[in-house]
This record gives C-alpha cells, structure tokens and sequence, in this order.
C-alpha cells in the first residue's frame, strides 16, 4: 500500500485560530484512540498531520496485516521532524519508509510519458 502524502503545518497553511484548535483537536482524537503510535507528544510535536492522518488509515485497513507507510518526496527537506515522527511510531504496527522521488525511478524504467509528467510536476512544487 502506498499512500503519498504532503506535509502541512497549520501555522504555514495560514488557518485562523478556530481553525488551528479543530486541526490540533482532530489530532489529538487521532492520536489517542488508536495503538498506531507509541508516543503520541513526539507524533504531535512533529505536526506530520496529512502523514499522521494516512498512518493512521493504513494501520486500520491493514488490520493486522504487515503494513508500511512510504512517505515520497523530492527530497527530505526536514529530518528532524520526520525522525520525531518515526520516534512516535508502534513498531508493532508497522514500518515506516522515507523515499525519495529518485530512488523509487532509478528502480525501474520510464515510460516518456512518466518522465515528462514528473518533470512538470517538479518544477511547479519547486516553486
């Protein structure tokens, strides 16, 4: 199962106030009522929200089936919140994999298309 996912943070997506306690709320009914992450606070305070979220919705479709959430991206542009994610993560429950864009291409050959399509799509997240 691979579930790609953006990082947002509430304060960068510019949410009002009311906005920013549903977010905070949501993940707090997200994090606790399940076994998906060992430590919620360090889940938290790595504000992975869509990560978060996609985690948790493997976890439970998986239902006790092995499971890996892939996070793919161009490049990691912020360990230390993604490893403060790891560090929240039940090992139990799941692997969880950072990959990037690059690795998963150099794996297999293209189809023009592909390539085209990614470049595009590269160059408007560069921006």
């Amino acid at each position: 199962m691979l579930i790609r996912s953006r990082k947002v943070r509430a304060d960068r997506v510019g949410l009002c106030e009311n906005q920013r306690h549903y977010v905070h709320g949501f993940t707090d009914q997200l994090l606790k009522a399940s076994s998906t992450f060992a430590d919620v606070d360090a889940i938290a305070r790595s504000e992975l929200y869509e990560l978060t979220r996609n985690c948790r919705i493997g976890v439970e479709l998986a239902a006790g089936r092995p499971f890996t959430l892939v996070n793919l991206v161009v490049a990691n542009q912020e360990p230390e919140r993604t490893e403060r994610f790891r560090a929240g993560l039940n090992p139990n429950a799941g692997r969880f994999d950072v990959i990037l864009w690059r690795q998963l291409l150099a794996a297999f050959e293209q189809p023009d298309w592909l390539g085209a399509y990614l470049a595009m799509r590269f160059a408007e997240e560069k921006r």
